[in-house]
């Protein structure tokens, strides 16, 4: 019954890929999508060792632990990208992914074992009574122990606590007179949700016992940690079955325009050429105005354009030009003063030129610049 519900889910979770992956959404859903792969990962993983059928494919015995500590930071990533922030440096999404390129490899002490080591250990785990079959193991799989640290209760707490820092970002960024921005915000709330229940569901399922040891007797006894995708997937489809809007909202403020696509994808490439052909962004006085006397489009239009085909304020897109510009200047320049570093960039003063740096990178561009040294 449970390995058919799992078939189910996996389906399901197809069509949300498939759902999302539209033209017109798979740029700002990217990471969704991303978040959504690695479930449907875990999720076969589930059917695979429901139904026996991991005794076949011993191979991929296991690979869903580390996947799983991508999960926050995938999701607190698309949280960001749905209020049109940056996600950060690649320093920092490295930072972010650190715990699952570590227990990647630390797996690989399990992942290099025999094939007879791993069906032992998967008839240990499904309760299955066969003869234990025999091998020569050459090194430990668990060399420091920490296996049963990791699985579940590092796994959970990473969960709990990303999630609920996506959940903080997003209920700030209210914003009730848009209401595109108002279901994004909803949409982000859901989904941080669903990654804590599903990180307070493995704790309690399984947070127990911690290598072999029993330390509480789980609530939750009978409900396996491992069914926290299939959960997930099927929240998400009703999600987006009972609240459409969500899928098909647009923006307000442009809804009746009669901008064609070709349109605004031509004029588009315009405003790209003049903001950077003449470096307009490091002016002081840039903006709408300046930038439609430098391509003959409305400013009304300008806005809508850079709105809806880069999904991004005017605003937004001034400081990215303002901020790449400050990394080349400070990759090549032996010194520079940050005041005028500051004022060169268009930025009136260096605590607004800091305060930018530091929301696009995670760094000061002090710090940035040890970074680079390196």
């Amino acid at each position: 019954m449970i390995t058919t519900v799992v078939l189910f889910g996996i389906l399901q979770g197809l069509m949300v890929i498939y759902v999302f992956s539209r033209k017109e959404r798979i740029k700002e859903h990217k990471f969704l999508l991303w978040f959504i792969g690695a479930l449907l990962f875990v999720q076969l993983h589930s059917f695979l060792a429901r139904s026996g059928l991991m005794a076949h494919t011993l191979f991929l015995m296991n690979t869903n632990v580390p996947l799983m500590l991508l999960f926050g930071p995938i999701l607190y990533f698309y949280t960001r990208q749905l209020q049109g922030r940056n996600h950060g440096s690649l320093l920092t999404t490295f930072i972010h992914c650190l715990p699952f390129v570590f227990y990647t490899i630390y797996s690989f002490n399990f992942f290099l074992q025999a094939p007879e080591f791993k069906f032992n250990a998967f008839a240990e785990l499904a309760g299955l009574q066969v003869p234990e079959q025999s091998y020569e193991q050459h090194f430990p799989s668990d060399p420091w122990g920490i296996q049963g640290w990791v699985v579940v209760e590092l796994i959970s707490a990473h969960l709990v606590v990303y999630s609920l820092v996506s959940i903080l970002t997003s209920v700030k960024s209210s914003d009730g007179a848009n209401k595109l921005l108002e279901s994004k915000r909803q949409w982000a709330i859901f989904t941080s949700a669903i990654l804590l229940l599903g990180g307070i569901v493995l704790f309690l399922s399984e947070g127990g016992v911690i290598n072999g040891e029993v330390f509480f007797k789980s609530p939750l006894a009978n409900f396996s940690g491992d069914m926290f995708s299939t959960v997930a997937l099927y929240a998400t489809t009703f999600y987006l079955l009972t609240k459409p809007q969500f899928l098909f909202a647009k923006n307000g403020k442009y809804e009746k325009s009669s901008l064609s696509t070709e349109y605004k994808a031509e004029k588009l490439q315009v405003i790209k050429s003049a903001i950077e052909d003449n470096k307009l962004f490091m002016r002081t006085d840039f903006s709408l105005d300046l930038l439609a006397q430098a391509t003959g489009i409305t400013k009304h239009h300008i806005s809508q354009i850079i709105n809806e085909e880069l999904k991004q304020s005017f605003f937004e897109l001034t400081n990215d030009y303002r901020i790449e510009e400050a990394k080349k200047v400070l990759a090549n320049a032996e010194f520079i003063k940050m005041e005028v570093l500051a004022y060169d960039l268009g930025y009136r003063s260096k605590s607004s030129f800091f305060s930018a740096f530091k929301k696009a990178t995670s760094l000061t561009p002090a710090k940035y610049l040890e970074t680079i040294a390196i």
